[in-house]
């Protein structure tokens, strides 16, 4: 197997290692089967098939993300893995590489109707490509202009939105792919016209540079195997209180300081709360600031960290959880029924904490709380139980399951419409986006008008 992700025909291994299967909520399995794609990766050669043109559509490129994360990784690799692409960024406004990424230049005071404008503008500029819609951004609204032969979602989240815009998506997919198990059943469970064949699971890719921060991880490592000491706890993302409630870090943090639990708190990331949390903090020593890093500064300071944290609503499986694990960072997690819940439980059920309103910051502080309390030999068997279970996230057998899943797709009868009618004349089509996204969501998920059945 290669290293760089990129398929490697002369070592091609037919036993694939799969990722987790998840039964229910107990602790991860091996899976046996992944909705029928074993055989497929298993026959896959990519040096001898035929090319599968697929466009990427989504909402950003450059901003901090799990999502522009895997975006990334599909720009330096999809090539490879005979499934060249192009990519549509909605709410960009600029592009390194014209040619293959269409930045849309849309803002909170831009409308779907100007967006379906310039998006039929890149459709017709290009021949026809399997669409790949990003947590299913814009399906509703593109799906009679992407003059598309088959339709992809790919699921990176949960949301509290999910079931109405998968029901908005019914008949308009060929197939979904989703990012944890939870997510898979998610979507089973809706009536979207699509039979498990056509749902699978697709493990998130992690990609350590080749030093793999081995200073930083010896030193963690060496400092644990010693005495208890201050406990450096991260949390890594987007500083939202959408979503991931960065709100709740202070409340934490005050919850730890009754508890008697020394800690340092190291914030990775930026976003709009940036300057809320600053100021929240102001007077604390004991809490860092890093802003947002990238390459090899992002992965020296993960791997410095004893725990990372999540106050997270909901999530789908998080990649920062899998990155951080991977370098034997103990996850301290929400039980709020995600892909990271049986990660979590995994290492030990003790970091899975009860995200209930009104105990959520002392449970979050019990469990780190808990980690601290271990010997430093219990310490470092979760360090290495944490990095053994995300070993199955390698990028080549993410873009094997995703190549082979898209390839299939394109080889079985198209179910998704294919025929529209003219789209009737919305009066929420010329609205800015900013006052929809705050009181008429639900308008973004009118689907378009089937001619007739595909």
């Amino acid at each position: 197997m290669s290293t760089n992700g990129k398929p490697n025909p002369s070592s091609h291994d037919t036993s694939l290692r799969f990722p987790f299967r998840l039964k229910d909520d107990s602790r991860p399995v091996r899976a046996s089967k992944n909705f029928g794609l074993d055989s497929c990766l298993k026959r896959l050669d990519c040096s001898d098939v035929d090319e599968v043109p697929i466009r990427h559509i989504f909402t950003y490129y450059n901003s901090l993300g799990g999502v522009q994360s895997v975006l990334k990784h599909h720009y330096a690799n999809d090539a490879d893995w005979n499934v060249p692409s192009q990519f549509v960024a909605v709410f960009e406004d600029s592009s390194h590489d014209p040619a293959r990424l269409s930045p849309c230049k849309q803002t909170g005071l831009s409308t779907i109707r100007s967006t379906r404008r310039i998006f039929k503008q890149i459709a017709c500029q290009t021949p026809p490509k399997t669409q790949v819609y990003h947590n299913l951004w814009g399906l509703p609204i593109f799906a009679d202009l992407d003059r598309s032969p088959r339709r992809i979602g790919l699921i990176h989240s949960d949301w509290p939105t999910l079931k109405s815009e998968l029901d908005a998506a019914s008949h308009l997919l060929d197939g979904v792919l989703c990012v944890s198990n939870p997510l898979v059943n998610t979507v089973l469970k809706q009536d979207i016209g699509l039979d498990s064949e056509r749902v699978a699971y697709l493990p998130y890719p992690i990609l350590k540079p080749a030093s793999t921060n081995a200073n930083a991880i010896s030193s963690r490592r060496n400092q644990t195997s010693k005495t208890p000491q201050t406990l450096v706890v991260g949390f890594c993302g987007r500083l939202v209180k959408t979503q991931k409630r960065v709100d709740r870090l202070k409340p934490v943090c005050d919850a730890l300081d009754s508890l008697k639990v020394p800690f340092r708190l190291e914030i990775l990331g930026s976003g709009q709360e940036s300057p809320f949390l600053e100021n929240q903090f102001r007077q604390r020593k004991n809490v860092i600031f890093h802003g947002q890093r990238s390459g090899e500064a992002y992965w020296q300071i993960l791997a410095s960290w004893d725990a990372i944290l999540f106050v997270s609503d909901y999530e789908g499986l998080p990649i920062s959880l899998l990155e951080a694990m991977s370098l034997g960072v103990v996850p301290i997690y929400p039980r709020i029924h995600s892909g990271g819940d049986s990660y979590a439980k995994e290492v030990a059920e003790e970091l899975l904490f009860d995200p209930m309103p009104a105990e959520f910051s002392m449970n979050a502080a019990r469990a780190v709380q808990w980690l601290h309390s271990r010997s430093p030999s219990l310490r470092l068997v979760l360090s290495d139980k944490a990095t053994e279970i995300t070993k199955p996230h390698s990028l080549e057998d993410y873009f094997r399951i995703f190549s082979v899943f898209i390839r299939r797709i394109a080889e079985s009868p198209r179910i998704s419409s294919s025929r529209f009618s003219e789209r009737p004349h919305y009066w929420t089509d010329h609205l800015p986006y900013a006052l929809m996204e705050r009181f008429l969501r639900h308008q973004f998920f009118r689907k378009p008008i089937r001619l007739s059945n595909p």
